[in-house]
């Protein structure tokens, strides 16, 4: 329906295009993975003194796609794409075209081995053995990657818990792993009724009737990773002080970890509204790998 529309369109407006295209579009790539940002721009030649909004974006593939003099999007669909503006200028009806290929999502090397790197069961006894500050519990983790056959990235579901009572976790979630230009990011969504998919990492297939009902965004608590060549480790963190808690007296959340081979640590601190640490460790929680879970 959307190509129809986008059909009708160009034949509508065809007549009243001027001679060649009056203005270029230009396009941050030709050719891109599901997924990548694109950023596009309408271009001015000598002929067009000045172009009046709207202008209006559309696909051949998904049709209208937004307003405005330049367009950034994320959400083209998998295919070879003619982009398409028409617009009001002081002479005539704009028409400017330029093509983009979205190409299907295909995992690079990096992000491969970051999934395997960071599922698995995970614990902190040794550190909490050793280690005199209150915060350093011995705690056990583990995160194993459910829905395997999704193309949208990896989604991990991870199970946090005291080593003393592991059938009463204290943090369920689920990771979104994306990979998009070139970099690595971490969604963090919570789950309604948790307690519904206790000892998922041993049993992904529960996961197979959630919907999007069932989970939420953690706006701001998003990890962005780099890998650290010279250390030969992934690097992750929050931005600013947008991430929020829940918890009284604290104002955000910071999370910075690191993902070794065969280890991760994972600092998490609370800070009070006046940007104080109030909550956490003095430094960050070790996780040894015990065993792993292989990405397939």
């Amino acid at each position: 329906m959307k190509s129809l529309i986008y059909i009708i369109l160009i034949f509508v407006f065809a007549n009243v295009r001027a001679e060649g295209l009056p203005t270029t579009i230009k396009i941050s790539a030709e050719k891109v993975m599901k997924g990548d940002t694109v950023w596009m721009k309408l271009q001015k030649n000598e002929s067009i003194k000045s172009i009046k909004e709207p202008l209006n974006w559309y696909s051949s593939i998904d049709g209208y796609l937004a307003k405005g003099k330049k367009l950034t999007t994320c959400d083209l669909s998998i295919g070879k794409h003619k982009i398409t503006v028409l617009a009001n200028s002081e002479e005539t009806m704009l028409i400017a075209e330029n093509e983009i290929t979205v190409e299907k999502y295909t995992p690079s090397p990096k992000m491969i081995e970051l999934i395997n790197w960071m599922t698995g069961y995970f614990s902190s006894k040794n550190q909490a053995d050793t280690s005199s500050d209150k915060y350093h519990i011995d705690v056990r983790l583990r995160m194993n990657r459910i829905w395997s056959q999704r193309t949208d990235g990896f989604w991990i579901y991870v199970e946090q818990s005291y080593a003393t009572d592991t059938a009463k976790p204290y943090r369920q979630r689920l990771y979104h792993m994306i990979e998009a230009n070139g970099k690595i990011k971490d969604e963090i969504y919570g789950i309604n009724d948790d307690s519904l998919y206790l000892y998922g990492w041993q049993n992904p297939a529960i996961f197979d009737n959630m919907t999007d009902s069932d989970i939420f965004l953690k706006e701001n608590c998003g990890l962005d990773f780099h890998y650290v060549e010279s250390e030969n480790l992934f690097e992750a963190k929050t931005k600013g002080c947008g991430c929020k808690a829940s918890i009284p007296g604290i104002a955000y959340i910071t999370s910075v970890s690191k993902i070794h081979k065969n280890y991760l640590t994972s600092w998490d601190l609370g800070f009070n509204s006046e940007s104080k640490i109030v909550m956490g460790p003095d430094s960050p929680y070790i996780f040894e790998k015990k065993s792993n879970f292989d990405c397939k």
